[in-house]
């Protein structure tokens, strides 16, 4: 995308606000979504009172496991921290997400989470 039309579409376009939780080099580069969004990447010991208020994301995206924690223990803190934006957890083939939604709605509830399958589809090569 080029510089003018980016810089176009971060003064028109809403700006949202993501808190990545994990270490930064376990993430892809955002790529075309950075020019729309705020990210703040953290590790999870750093999800706290303050740091929410700092950032005050709208949306925190997590894998579903990282090192050290998993998407049921970011979830109790973040309804601890009383965060009221939307919170998803990202894997692969994940056999039932349905069970990993009814665990965070035990832990966190009214919680808006989802679990997402960011697997990418196979490529066959002719």
């Amino acid at each position: 995308m080029g510089t003018l039309r980016a810089t176009r579409l971060r003064s028109t376009a809403q700006r949202s606000v993501m808190l990545v939780i994990g270490q930064k080099s376990d993430w892809a580069d955002p790529g075309i979504a950075a020019e729309v969004a705020d990210y703040h990447y953290v590790d999870f010991s750093e999800l706290d009172q303050t740091l929410m208020a700092r950032i005050q994301p709208d949306t925190v995206v997590s894998s579903l496991f990282g090192h050290g924690f998993d998407a049921i223990d970011i979830a109790k803190q973040l309804y601890q921290l009383g965060f009221t934006g939307r919170y998803r957890a990202l894997t692969g083939n994940l056999p039932n997400p349905d069970m990993v939604r009814r665990e965070v709605a035990q832990v966190a509830p009214g919680l808006d989470f989802d679990v997402l399958n960011f697997l990418a589809p196979k490529i066959t090569l002719h």
